[in-house]
């Protein structure tokens, strides 16, 4: 199929450095157990971190110790005596008895060129290895899964080599565009599918060209070419495609994202079945980070999602009304912390105040998010109750314009937005730190480091998991549209939660001569539209028992002023 030309604009110079989620692991020989695998890296620090474009090939060689106990042979705590067997290759080692950094150490010791450890728990999935007082190690090392080692352990004994892969891709963090269920007769077009990828050569490339292919269930193929006609050495570069295709058969899509200019090709998939469209990289459900103590200073735990509104027509105004995310340890909180460090606030950044088409944060290491990202649009604020937990339905916020004060944010046309939400906390008032609903359960694994890193990329979670905010827009409102706000007394919509009939009440203090109610989803498509004429107090039901549950915002324009009221259904 041919492909069309998109030129991208949005370029942010770094450095060649990673965060551990960068790193990939793909097994090369046997062919009957090759492929990619999902692996944990050293934090930042550890020592032997790969760099951006750079890769370690191998073949994988189990360690022998000193230890006399033969369980424990291969744990890589003391003296490994298979050095011949060890040197030149890449040691695979069991987790436990010591730390991360004694392990790879010792095969560093032993002239292995990287190092493996396997999980020796069941079903525990892979985590990133943190640094310990022993020394920074300067050999790459990786962190796989119980179930993977025990496949390639199979192999080993069985006299086969196994060869292997790490590499930190110059292309990474794909954009499928789709959040976690939604259900297939609400499917939404791919307004903007991605991927950032980095120059990691030393010299600057001319008509750099991206390529993003997506296969739908039946083969079909749609591919796009984005080009950056000047790609400086050094840079990062956050591609996106615009495709207009409305994904609605059965089954799993594949996006496969390369290029003109090396090989690096990333993956991204999402699935559709009769009830739920959900990326297939994630968890379906919800879970939550875990607990963590604290530590001597202050401390500050904020994410943020990335949000590029797409074209609006004319006479169109859209307002960003509410923001979401989830909490899984509210007890822990309102029992471990004082008072006054539970809140949460939600922020919505311009990310692009000065419009000149690059993204505002600032690259440098050293710089904070509230540095990086000072244009404050909007806010909200939630306090924490206790008993929130990860399974809950989301937390809304209302926001609330900064130059107007009032409540909905004006969005502007192709504007480019952060929606964060920040909890800051303190060492003796706050031990406990917050647990931000993801996509699924994870260990932050170590203090003092925000959510979103705004050094040398956009941070989106731990060990493959996303923290759970979105941001809720109402598309539906018109130049023409008093967009002041509507008091609470003059619309309310109840029951919350619903079993599907929202009852609303209306009551004007004059006679409307129109008002517009819109139905929108958590997602954001309209799924019911009525118009009143001559309406002054008025009760009426919306029927939405024909939808999914979750959350709906009824959204009312009236000549008095503007509201989005959520509402809950579960039916």
């Amino acid at each position: 199929m041919k492909r069309h030309f998109t030129l991208l604009c949005l370029l942010v110079a770094s450095a060649f450095a990673m965060n551990a989620q960068e790193l990939q692991f793909f097994i090369t020989s046997p062919a009957n157990i090759e492929g990619q695998v999902i692996v944990g890296a050293p934090t930042d620090g550890f020592g032997g971190e790969l760099i951006i474009g750079e890769s370690l090939a191998g073949t994988l060689q189990l360690v022998q110790t000193t230890d006399p106990d033969p369980a424990i042979w291969t744990n890589g705590c003391d003296s490994i005596i298979n050095v011949a067997e060890v040197a030149g290759k890449i040691a695979l080692i069991d987790r436990g008895a010591c730390s991360f950094t004694q392990k790879v150490l010792s095969a560093e010791a032993a002239g292995a060129i990287g190092a493996v450890i396997c999980n020796n728990q069941p079903g525990a999935g892979v985590i990133g290895m943190l640094g310990s007082p022993n020394g920074a190690t300067s050999i790459p090392s990786a962190f796989l899964s119980y179930e993977t080692c025990q496949t390639i352990k199979a192999e080993i004994d069985n006299g086969i080599a196994v060869d292997v892969l790490l590499q930190v891709p110059a292309m990474r963090r794909p954009i499928t565009n789709f959040a976690h269920s939604i259900p297939v007769e609400q499917t939404l077009p791919l307004a903007t599918l991605g991927i950032t990828v980095t120059n990691a050569s030393t010299e600057a490339i001319d008509n750099a060209e991206i390529y993003m292919d997506l296969t739908t269930p039946s083969g079909e193929t749609f591919s796009e070419t984005a080009l950056i006609e000047v790609f400086e050495a050094g840079a990062d570069s956050l591609v996106t495609f615009e495709l207009d295709y409305t994904p609605e058969e059965i089954g799993t899509y594949n996006i496969v994202y390369s290029t003109g200019y090396n090989t690096d090709v990333q993956e991204a998939t999402f699935e559709i079945n009769d009830t739920k469209i959900f990326r297939t990289d994630s968890n379906e459900g919800f879970g939550a980070a875990a607990n963590q103590d604290s530590w001597s200073t202050g401390y500050v735990y904020w994410y943020a999602s990335l949000y590029q509104m797409n074209e609006m027509d004319a006479d169109a105004n859209w307002y960003a009304t509410h923001m979401s995310f989830g909490i899984g340890n509210g007890d822990s909180l309102t029992i471990n912390n004082d008072a006054t460090f539970n809140n949460v606030i939600a922020y919505l950044y311009n990310a692009d105040a000065d419009a000149d088409g690059s993204l505002d944060f600032s690259a440098a290491s050293t710089v904070s998010y509230e540095e990086g990202l000072s244009t404050v649009v909007g806010f909200g604020q939630y306090v924490i109750q206790g008993g929130e937990t990860a399974t809950d339905a989301p937390i809304l916020v209302e926001l609330t314009d900064v130059q107007s004060g009032e409540l909905n944010v004006p969005l502007l046309n192709n504007g480019v937005y952060y929606a964060a939400v920040e909890y800051k906390g303190d060492a003796s008032l706050a031990p406990t730190t917050i647990a931000f609903t993801t996509s699924s359960g994870v260990d932050y694994g170590y203090p003092s480091t925000t959510l979103l890193a705004l050094g040398n990329n956009l941070f989106t979670g731990w060990n493959g998991a996303t923290v759970l905010s979105r941001l809720h827009i109402d598309n539906t409102i018109n130049t023409d549209d008093n967009m002041s706000q509507l008091e609470g007394d003059k619309a309310n919509a109840y029951p919350n939660p619903s079993a599907g009939m929202i009852n609303l009440d209306l009551d004007f203090e004059n006679t409307a001569e129109e008002v517009r109610i819109d139905v929108i989803n958590y997602d954001g498509k309209v799924v019911e539209t009525l118009y009143l004429n001559d309406v002054k107090t008025q009760s009426l039901q919306l029927d939405v028992t024909d939808q999914p549950n979750g959350y709906y915002f009824v959204s009312i324009k009236s000549p008095e002023g503007y509201r989005s009221i959520p509402v809950f259904v579960a039916k």
